[in-house]
Formats: structure tokens, sequence, C-alpha cells
């Protein structure tokens, strides 16, 4: 299996990578959902479904969804958590596989430690690439000032799973609410989206996102995108644009990424995001552009990792069976619960360090020195709790 696809969420991408690579004949393993296969570490020993990985030259790492949609199925709030952190050790799984693999010299496109935005908007912003002005806060104060300070300012989830939108007098109302979740702000860029495919620090397309209005803040949320009819216009790069582009991509240990710049309408580019894992099948398939072919290739020129085993199934593998809905080994929630009602006692409570005086008294009347003790404030009143 020289090249593994991993598809846990069975994307278009990965089934017609597939397509492409079984058209050529090239040796594959495509790799589905944790919740029906099995990714299992055995005594250092990566294996799927009782297979072990002996030989291997390079991964299509098609990312995998960090939000549980099951969270909006039904059931108690106890189901629903304990759903929550089995998708998370569902998703821990996978990552984990991929990380191993890099780890071991494989050349996984790529890699999941590649996704955040977070240390991506700081980590560029000190390498000088052109951006535009950042803020991530979940302080509501430092949120205006910088709002203020830009004169037209967009908002992100830090995290993703929503659309940019523009920072209004309504969003001015609801800015308190960034106390809950750290958000990205950022300078608005006027002028045109455009998408830049590269790999390995090489370029292979860049077109500009024509939107049906360009008063259209995310082209995501154009009817058109939604629509399937969006369509691209090519466009040419100057050598200082592709290069910082590139700079870029090395910083953050991507090897493909589809980045977005905004062109603004005196002709400069501002780097917007580079996404770890781009849709770009649309573009290719509108345009020409041999994104997934150039994948191919550049998965291929991998060299072979041959791996010995000594693992041995017991018995033949059966494929995982779909749970019920509401079937846990381990109780999360019971165990959350008890943790908020223990964290609810200990809200008032705090840990002081004892004088030297406090110090002698204690040594006194319990014959061993004491540094700090526990008190408890409730009501005015204070009382002590332990001593040690």
């Amino acid at each position: 299996m020289p090249i593994l696809v991993v598809n846990p969420m069975n994307d278009v991408h990965c089934r017609h990578m597939v397509t492409m690579l079984r058209e050529r004949g090239i040796e594959y393993k495509e790799l589905g959902s944790p919740k029906l296969n099995d990714y299992a570490a055995v005594n250092g020993e990566l294996i799927y479904n009782g297979e072990p990985l002996r030989r291997l030259r390079s991964v299509y790492f098609r990312s995998i969804m960090t939000h549980n949609p099951n969270q909006l199925a039904g059931g108690t709030a106890a189901d629903r958590y304990n759903n929550q952190l089995q998708f998370s050790a569902q998703v821990e799984a996978v990552r984990g596989w991929m990380h191993a693999l890099h780890e071991e010299g494989a050349r996984v496109i790529n890699a999941p430690s590649n996704s955040s935005k977070y240390y991506q908007l700081n980590a560029l912003h000190r390498l000088g690439i052109p951006l535009p002005r950042t803020c991530i806060t979940s302080n509501p104060e430092i949120a205006r000032n910088f709002i203020s300070e830009v004169k037209g300012a967009v908002c992100k989830p830090l995290p993703g799973g929503s659309y940019c939108r523009k920072v209004t007098p309504e969003l001015l109302e609801q800015l308190d609410a960034i106390s809950n979740e750290p958000a990205i702000f950022q300078e608005e860029i006027p002028g045109d989206d455009i998408r830049v495919n590269m790999l390995a620090g090489q370029m292979i397309s860049a077109h500009k996102i024509i939107k049906s209005n360009p008063d259209i803040l995310d082209y995501r949320t154009d009817p058109e995108y939604h629509s399937g009819e969006v369509q691209y216009e090519s466009v040419d790069l100057p050598e200082g644009v592709v290069s910082f582009c590139a700079k870029a991509m090395e910083q953050l240990g991507l090897r493909f990424s589809g980045i977005d710049l905004r062109r603004t309408p005196d002709g400069e580019f501002v780097l917007i995001e580079c996404n770890s894992m781009p849709a770009f099948l649309d573009i290719e398939l509108k345009t020409g552009a041999p994104i997934t072919a150039r994948l191919i290739e550049d998965l291929q020129e991998a060299p072979l990792i041959e791996r010995p085993s000594s693992y041995s199934a017991a018995g033949t593998y059966a494929r995982k069976r779909e749970p019920g809905n509401h079937a846990y080994l381990f109780d999360y929630y019971d165990v959350m619960s008890n943790w908020r009602k223990q964290a609810s006692k200990f809200k008032d409570r705090i840990i002081v360090n004892l004088n030297e005086e406090q110090k002698v008294q204690m040594l006194k009347q319990t014959g061993s020195p004491k540094a700090q003790m526990e008190l408890e404030i409730h009501d005015g009143k204070v009382k002590v709790l332990r001593v040690w």
C-alpha cells in the first residue's frame, strides 16, 4: 500500500483521487471513517483493521471534522455529552495516526498539526508576510479598540465552523459575547478574492473567484457558490507574491495549500489565509488546472518506507459495526457532573502561605512543620479547612 488515501468523511476530493489512482494503475489503499474502521496502534505498530502497515510511500490526508454533527441529534444531556467525547476519541485516533506517520518520515499531505488559525496568523505576522492587521481576543475592550483603529473590520470564528462577518453596529452590540469564545478580528481588505493552489513551494494555479455580487464579504456565502455555478478567472501573479506565498507555506510546514489572497483596487496582494486542506475540485473541473494530477506525482515521488512487523492478529478481523446511538464504554458525563459538583464547592476557597509566626504556632500544635492553609470564605466568614 505505497499510497494511503485517508478519507474519514467520505470526501469528494478523496473519491476523485482514488478514481485517478485506479485509472493510472497506481497502488493505493483508502482508509475510511474511524466510526466504522479501527485505527489501532499495538506496541508501536500502526494497524488498520487488523492489518499492519508494512510498506508505505506517502499519505493524502483529507482532514477530519472537528465539530460533531451528532450533537444536534436527540437524546439526554448525558447521551449528547458522552457522544461528543466519543467523537473526540475517534478524531484523536485518526490525527494520532497521521502524526505518527509524519514523525516516522512518511510524506503526509498535510500533517494535522498545520491547521491552527491562531498559530498561522501570529507566525505570518512575525514573518513579515503582507496580512490584514489582526487581533485575536476574548476581551471585548481590546476588540473595540482594535476595531476603532482599523476603521473597518471583519470578524471570524477562531475554530472555523462559520462564516466571516462584517463588523456592523449590530455586531458591536453583541461584542460582549466574545468573552465566551476568542474570535479573530481583522482589518477589512476590499478587492478581489484570489485562490492560489501551491504544492512544495510551486504554484499550480491562481484564479479570481467571480462573485455574483461584489458586496459579498465571504464568497462561501454566495448563492452561486452553494449552487455550484460559481466561475473562476485565471490570473497572473507577480513573482514577489508567489514568493511570499511559498515563504508562508514553508513557515507553516505545509506541503500543499490553497492560499486565499485579496487583490486590492491598487493592485496590491494581501494574504488572508493558508488552507491546510483546501477545496479545489471545483476549480480543477471548471478550469482544467491539474491539481489532483500534481498531487499524485508528488505522492509517488516520495521514498518507499519498508516497515518490519511482528504483529500477529488473533483470528480474523471483523469490520466495526455501527453501535447503538447511546452505547458507551466510559461514562464521561458522570465524571464531569461530579467534577462540577466538587468545583462548585471550591469556588470560594483560597490557599494562603503561613507567615513565620503561624508556622511556629502550627509546629507547636501539630508537632510537624506547616507552610500553607486552605480557607473557605462564605457570607463574610472565614473557615480553615486544612493546613499542610
